[in-house]
């Protein structure tokens, strides 16, 4: 019963934070959002909590940034071990077009904790605005060998890559983002791209031409069990 309990509340105020965050980042008149969650934000309960939370989103989206920082320092201040209260300094920089300052901001909370793939994802996010794209990829790296399956990791490596100007790897993690939504037609298009980039470098090249011949030998299998 105990054990139960806990996990209620825990549902609960994951829940509380979640509809705030939607309602924050999506209703109409972020200014007005704002205003109305501060009338229900205290910092003695997690429903009060959540709407100091929203409140800070919905400032942040209306550029009223001076007062979502100080909110949301409030918040930490509060609750210093919440990973979404500790995002928001990195989140409301982002937003503010205060590339370095996120990522640092991130980066600091990264270093705890390399395992955390929302962490990772914000800042892997950040360094690619801030243009640190071999820091970028580093971390990306790191993501996808924990989630090989999320495409929106070669997505980013695709970005990351092409503006290094390394288009082969660039076109080659366009084929794997297309490789994992299944659009294989797709994957297979991408990877010819990379493969005109990829004359000079032998062992890309060969890993290439192996991935294609695994990418059409199962969409032939994919197409015979559809017959």
């Amino acid at each position: 019963a105990a054990e139960f309990s806990h996990r209620a509340e825990r549902n609960a105020e994951d829940y509380l934070h979640v509809r705030a965050r939607i309602t924050a980042l999506t209703g109409n008149d972020p200014t007005r959002l704002a205003d109305l969650f501060a009338q229900s934000a205290d910092f003695d309960s997690v429903a009060g909590r959540a709407a100091v939370y929203g409140e800070v989103l919905a400032a942040m989206r209306s550029g009223q940034y001076e007062r979502a920082r100080h909110r949301g320092a409030d918040l930490l201040a509060r609750v210093p071990d919440s990973l979404r209260y500790q995002l928001l300094g990195g989140q409301i920089d982002y937003d503010a077009g205060n590339y370095g300052s996120a990522a640092d901001a991130f980066g600091r909370i990264y270093a705890g904790d390399k395992k955390n793939v929302t962490v990772g994802k914000f800042y892997a996010s950040a360094l690619i605005a801030d243009g640190a794209l071999e820091d970028a990829r580093r971390v990306l790296r790191r993501w996808q060998r924990m989630s090989p399956e999320n495409p929106e990791i070669p997505a980013m490596m695709s970005r990351v890559y092409g503006e290094m100007g390394r288009m082969a790897e660039a076109f080659q993690s366009r084929a794997e983002y297309f490789a994992l939504r299944f659009r294989l037609p797709q994957a297979l298009s991408e990877l010819d791209k990379a493969l005109e980039h990829a004359s000079d470098n032998y062992y890309l090249r060969e890993s290439l031409i192996a991935r294609k011949a695994a990418l059409t030998a199962e969409m032939q299998r994919f197409d015979e069990r559809a017959q």
